[in-house]
């Protein structure tokens, strides 16, 4: 009877044990975790502070919960990273088929096929990070970025200005704000 229920008592701190572990790996743009970070990152009082949030967001953002799938995942950007754009797509492209719920799938994705020039089906994976996480706030600065190229300056501005909603601090995105709107005057100024 006491081995019986040391063997239980083992068997249930195990399964404890797993349950903990598995609570902390599987996380993505659904993770708990995230609302109060991002509260933090929108009330952060530094720049460093606020890149310290940015960084703990962007780790749970990476993490899909499939040991396989975010092994590919540093593969594809390993890839890119070297510059094997295809490469680096053909494996994205089947995490975003196996995990289409992955929004950091679909960012990697977008980020890709930007560097291959590819605009427009860069801006549909965007789309799809953003439609499973409305504040990705990378995929908002790559959106931005595109419509900048694409002369879509206005539309830029407003993308850009949804980052500053979730990320106030970001010192990039408010330069390039700047910049844009320099830009908008100026057009303005030559229709005048």
């Amino acid at each position: 009877m006491i081995k019986m229920s040391e063997r239980n008592t083992s068997s249930i701190i195990i399964l404890l044990m797993l349950l903990i572990v598995s609570t902390n790996v599987q996380a993505d743009q659904n993770d708990l975790q995230l609302k109060p970070l991002f509260n933090k990152l929108q009330h952060a009082n530094s720049v460093r502070e606020a890149k310290l949030v940015q960084a703990k967001i962007m780790h749970i953002w990476n993490l899909s919960g499939d040991e396989s799938i975010d092994r590919r995942m540093g593969l594809s950007d390993a890839a890119m990273r070297e510059r094997s754009f295809d490469k680096a797509l053909e494996i994205v492209m089947t995490i975003t088929q196996e995990m289409p719920k992955f929004s950091e799938g679909w960012n990697l994705q977008a980020t890709i096929l930007f560097f291959m020039g590819k605009y427009e089906e860069s801006l549909e994976s965007v789309e799809k990070t953003l439609s499973l996480e409305p504040r990705h706030f990378g995929a908002l600065i790559g959106k931005g970025d595109m419509l900048v190229r694409q002369g879509k300056l206005k539309e830029a501005r407003s993308t850009l200005q949804r980052v500053m909603k979730v990320y106030p601090l970001h010192q990039r995105v408010i330069k390039r704000l700047e910049r844009i709107d320099d830009a908008i005057k100026t057009r303005a100024r030559r229709y005048v």
